[in-house]
Formats: C-alpha cells, sequence, structure tokens
C-alpha cells in the first residue's frame, strides 16, 4: 500500500531543478505534489528542506523557498505519525 503525503510543489520543483534525487510525483495540483512517504529518495528530499528551512535569515530573496521548505518538512514528519 502507497502511503501519499502531500508536499508544497515550489520546493519540490526548486529541489528537482537542483537534479537532486527526488521521489516522483503521483499526483499534482497547482500548488502541491503527492509523493510516496516510503520512497528512498524522501530522505534526500526531507535532508534538503530541513537545511532551507533553517536559512530564514539568508533574505527576502530566500523567503518563499524557505518557508516551502518548512512546510515540507511539517509534511514529511506529521506523515510518518499516523501509522
Amino acid at each position: 500500500m502507497t502511503r501519499l503525503v502531500r508536499i508544497p510543489m515550489y520546493f519540490y520543483i526548486d529541489h528537482e531543478e537542483r537534479a537532486l534525487d527526488t521521489p516522483p510525483e503521483v499526483k499534482r495540483t497547482k500548488r502541491h505534489v503527492w509523493i510516496d512517504r516510503d520512497h528512498p529518495f524522501v530522505a534526500e528530499l526531507l535532508s534538503d528542506a530541513r537545511y532551507y528551512q533553517d536559512t530564514l535569515g539568508f533574505g527576502n530573496e530566500w523567503h518563499g523557498l524557505c518557508h516551502s521548505a518548512r512546510a515540507t518538512v511539517r509534511a514529511i514528519e506529521n506523515s510518518s505519525c499516523e501509522d
């Protein structure tokens, strides 16, 4: 059984465009992507999101990405509590 988690599109696309290991999308809307929480590349996505969530002090140009990263971390971590 696939366990899906909904994450923000903004951070997902940024992560993917930097040619990092990215879990494939299962579903997409205008603002969100659903991924399989158990895919091996989720660990890389989560690690990257944790880095960016802690960089809010970098300035306004990173503001949206940092908030999207923070929401990505929350979504993935909260989905692991639903077992």
